[in-house]
Formats: structure tokens, sequence, C-alpha cells
């Protein structure tokens, strides 16, 4: 007797074919929390393959011992840890984020990430950008990011003033991160404080 398929097909009345409604939503869901995470942090795509549970942490106030949310961005480019307010929207996006990965005992799965970089295979890691794979728990990878943010944007049809679809990289939402800050008054070098020996940045 053949098993019920656990993933969610329907027949597309305009074409005929089968789609994967599982893993439709499964794509749709990750370009968003990609774009959301993006375009809030002004961070680079290859540190956000590399977040995982370990970059939440706290910072208490020293003057009014308040817990300030903050999300640890390991060194890329530079030599200095970073480590970024959470506002509200972007909190909201990483509790959607770890909600869809846990486990059913509450525990986020550890995956093994290859640095394409380095060539070096990562130790296992309770990474935040994975997803499963038939049996497997695997990360998503930078290629398999920027795959998904430019399929959500043709599948959307959005276009620009001129008509032509958008053509979106992940490092245009740094730029974008970037003008709005200086459009609400911050220049970059003034939105950062110093953690320890981590710099601290609004977001």
């Amino acid at each position: 007797m053949q098993r019920p398929s656990p993933r969610v097909w329907a027949e597309d009345p305009r074409t005929g074919k089968r789609r994967d409604l599982t893993r439709e939503e499964d794509n749709a869901f990750w370009a968003w929390a990609a774009v959301e995470v993006l375009r809030m942090t002004g961070i680079r795509i290859e540190e956000l393959t590399e977040f995982s549970h370990h970059s939440l942490v706290q910072y208490r106030m020293p003057a009014s011992g308040e817990l300030v949310p903050l999300l640890s961005v390991a060194p890329s480019k530079t030599d200095e840890e970073r480590l970024l307010v959470i506002a509200p929207e972007l909190a909201d996006v990483l509790s959607a984020v770890i909600c869809r990965i846990r486990t059913p005992d509450g525990s986020v799965p550890l995956a093994i990430a290859y640095d394409q970089y380095e060539k070096t295979w990562n130790p296992p890691m309770p990474l935040l950008f994975q997803h499963r794979v038939g049996l497997e728990t695997r990360p998503i990878p930078i290629s398999g990011i920027r795959t998904l943010i430019t399929k959500a944007f043709t599948t959307a049809g959005i276009t620009g003033t001129d008509g032509r679809p958008l053509d979106f990289v992940p490092h245009d939402f740094r730029r974008l991160f970037a003008t709005e800050a200086i459009m609400y008054g911050i220049a970059p070098a003034e939105n950062s404080i110093h953690v320890g020996q981590a710099t601290c940045e609004y977001s």
C-alpha cells in the first residue's frame, strides 16, 4: 500500500501542471525572511547565512538594568564583531524563523554548512537559515538565498517605473538600509556604540 505524500500538491488550472505547494510555501517564507533581515540590518549575505541561535544575545544596561536584545554578527570583512540592536519588527521575523525550524522538543537542529571562502566544512551549528531537504536538515547557502530572492521578485511581477522587472540582489538591501538611515538623520558613523570589544549598531 502506497503511503500518502506529506507534501501538498495542486493542479494549476491554467497550465494543467502539478505544483508542489509545500515547496512553494517554503521558498516564499525563506525569501520573505531573507529580505526582511537584510533590509532591517544592512548585513552582508554571508553574514546572514552564518546566523545561528547563538547569535541572539542580551545586554544589560548598567544604569537602568534594562535588558536589550542584540544580534551578534560574526566578523566577515572586518576583524570586529558587531552587535545589532533588535527592533520589534526584526524580533517578529526572527521569532517566525525560530518557530519554523524548531523540533517538537523545542530545540533548533544542528546543521553543517560549507564555507565557500575557507573551502572547509564548519562544525554543526544551530543555524537560523536552514530547511528540510528530503529527510535532511540543510543550511540555505548564499547561492540559495540569491535564487530565492530573485524568484520571489520575478513571481510577484514587481517592476520599476519603466515597467521593466526589478532585479534585486542581496547587497541592494544593504544600500537601502544605509539610505534610510541617512534619510532619518543617522550618519553611518553615528549609529553605533561600543559594548565591550564589540560594536553595537542600531537598526
